[in-house]
């Protein structure tokens, strides 16, 4: 578990792992990120469930066929 993201006003983790990607706490509560991979095990894409229900594309990843992250076809957010 991280601290990166942590309030300072409570010893809490930053993030939650699950099997299908994990809990970010925000300032207002939990985040939920779905991380779908593929057959060997990369992260594809990164959603995230918004308050309205729907799910919105934080990360998209595209890979050569040797393995390395293709960056112009990717699109990584900035932290």
């Amino acid at each position: 578990m991280s601290k990166e993201l942590n309030t300072g006003k409570r010893e809490a983790p930053a993030w939650v792992g699950t099997p299908h990607g994990r809990f970010v706490y925000v300032v207002d509560g939990w985040q939920n990120e779905f991380h779908l991979r593929d057959h060997l095990g990369n992260t594809r894409v990164v959603l995230m469930e918004e308050d309205t229900g729907t799910l919105a594309t934080l990360q998209q990843n595209h890979y050569y066929p040797f393995g390395m992250l293709n960056p112009s076809l990717s699109s990584v957010r900035k932290y």
